[in-house]
């Protein structure tokens, strides 16, 4: 089967927004390093899940929702991110869930025993 562009584009996306995210955290000096090593250690798993997406695991579409998911209830808890940063998170997720949804018909069918 093909990889469709809508969930080339959500990897792409996905994996551009996992950068953005650990760059910020790191830089984060009023987060201990263990927290921020950790943050960033679960932020990698959307890295794993957008290679997963372009393999149509359908275990990496249901991790993208989760994570992205996550990511948007982050976007509306941050209160002290400035508000630009804030719409562009819950953006990039909504559109992220939005790309694999649409994908969604692209992978395999799970046989059922």
């Amino acid at each position: 089967m093909t990889v469709p562009a809508t969930l080339r584009a959500a990897a792409a996306l996905m994996a551009v927004e996992a950068a953005v995210e650990a760059v910020v955290i790191a830089q984060r000096d009023e987060l201990t390093t263990g927290l921020r090593v950790m943050l960033v250690g679960f932020l990698s798993l959307k890295w794993i899940f957008a290679v997963g997406l372009l393999r149509l695991s359908a275990g990496a579409a249901l991790g993208t929702f989760l994570l992205e998911g996550t990511s948007l209830v982050a976007a509306f808890g941050a209160v002290d991110a400035s508000a630009g940063a804030r719409i562009a998170l819950a953006g990039a997720a909504v559109v992220v869930m939005a790309l694999v949804a649409v994908s969604l018909h692209a992978f395999p069918e799970a046989p059922l025993p």
